[in-house]
């Protein structure tokens, strides 16, 4: 019988592999299909494809400093392998598959992509109307996992606070 350690590493690993390959074979589509081309709208523009290469961090912070950005993701990676390691819970398993999926997703491009090694530029392919900023699925794989944590956290909150009440009521 495995031990929940373990159960836990396999679930991180299988929600990283998941993230990756489908942020890479979408990456890979929105450079076959929509670099060069006009931006693509559906749903009255609540969706939209365009193709553009970010070469700053999230919401363009840290522009022009791209080596920085791909080394930090580096130890980004390398810290979440490591908690992927000492992981017990089913939440935290799925929070840290998505965190790691969406960094090494996005280190991908920056190591492999043009214009050279830790300088390329993530392909970003999808926004939400016009007032949003241009992502991919590594990046919403981050916001998921930011999500799952929030709820998470909330939930058991909500949890502790009513054993607490039961417990001064049963006195």
């Amino acid at each position: 019988m495995p031990r929940p350690r373990n159960a836990q590493l396999r679930l991180v690993l299988a929600i990283t592999g998941v993230v990756v390959l489908l942020d890479q074979v979408t990456k890979l589509l929105a450079t076959q299909l929509l670099a060069g081309h006009e931006r693509v709208e559906i749903l009255g523009g609540l969706i939209q494809f365009d193709f553009y290469r970010n070469f700053a961090g999230p919401n363009n912070l840290f522009g022009g400093h791209t080596v920085f950005i791909s080394l930090f993701a580096i130890v980004a990676v390398v810290v979440l392998l490591v908690v992927a390691t000492r992981i017990t819970t089913t939440v935290a398993a799925v929070a840290v598959g998505l965190l790691l999926g969406g960094a090494i997703g996005n280190l991908l491009d920056r190591l492999l992509r043009e214009p050279a090694p830790l300088e390329g530029g993530v392909v970003d392919w999808l926004r939400f109307t016009d007032a949003t900023k241009s992502m991919n699925l590594a990046d919403l794989a981050i916001d998921a996992a930011i999500a799952v944590v929030l709820v998470a956290a909330v939930l058991t909150w909500w949890r502790d606070r009513h054993l607490r009440e039961g417990d001064a009521s049963a006195q």
